[in-house]
């Protein structure tokens, strides 16, 4: 048995096809969380293309079922749901904002700080044009419609202690160094390479401030002293204040 404590953090991705899509394809932003949180916590990606917060508070107790504890789950639900009044996905604002309270509270209640991502705009006269050519109709959501999820989701923490919110929209919206395009894909409507970059590095930043203290839980190969295979257990920020550790400048295997 281990004399420490060693258990992984885990970061559970929660969400629709901006989490599926941007979870573990190359350049999406859950790739790049995941990278740069190796050897510190496990990523968990649930993203489900076409999901609104209906479906997700209903799956949400066989997920959290079948994983190891969570530490923080980042939640990216709204774009669905804000569809247009009868079509399929749509959900009524008040049902999401009660589902998604719902879905909040339940992380919560398995220990799980949360943050909550308001879905990033639309492009709407690409996205019209391009559903009328893949889809042979017109758009089924428009930004002007969105305004009120948006509005439902950063309401929420203000009532669930342990939420907090990452504003995606009005960070790709005020970006000053790129057009907005630039952040998208034809579609108008999914995230672009540089999208999930900028996703990434703000999320990355949201979450390292939440929390602080998380390290490397194995020393790195250049760290271990031979002599004494505890060091293994050791972070690299205690390790770097020794001197003379054997294996320091072993070649990379």
């Amino acid at each position: 048995m281990s004399l420490f404590n060693h258990k992984y953090p885990g970061i559970l991705l929660l969400g629709d096809s901006h989490t599926e899509e941007g979870g573990f394809f190359e350049g999406g932003w859950g790739l790049r969380v995941a990278q740069h949180f190796t050897r510190m916590a496990d990523v968990f990606n649930r993203g489900f293309c076409g999901y609104n917060a209906r479906f997700v508070k209903h799956a949400l107790p066989d997920i959290l079922a079948n994983l190891p504890g969570i530490d923080v789950a980042v939640v990216t639900l709204g774009s669905n749901d804000s569809a247009f009044p009868g079509e399929m996905l749509h959900v009524p604002i008040t049902e999401f904002k009660e589902s998604l309270i719902s879905i909040t509270k339940e992380l919560l209640n398995h220990n799980s700080k949360v943050v909550l991502v308001t879905p990033p705009p639309i492009l709407d006269d690409i996205w019209d044009a391009y559903c009328r050519k893949a889809y042979n109709g017109p758009k089924d959501r428009s930004n002007d419609h969105y305004q009120t999820y948006l509005s439902s989701i950063r309401d929420i923490p203000a009532c669930c202690d342990g939420a907090s919110l990452f504003d995606l929209y009005d960070v790709l919206w005020n970006h000053q160094d790129s057009k907005l395009e630039a952040f998208f894909k034809p579609d108008g409507l999914h995230l672009s390479k540089l999208g999930n970059e900028v996703f990434s590095n703000g999320l990355i930043s949201h979450l390292e401030a939440l929390f602080p203290l998380w390290k490397e839980k194995y020393a790195e190969y250049d760290f271990i002293d031979s002599n004494d295979l505890s060091s293994i257990f050791r972070n690299r920020q205690w390790n770097e204040s020794k001197q003379g550790v054997d294996g320091k400048n072993a070649p990379i295997h």
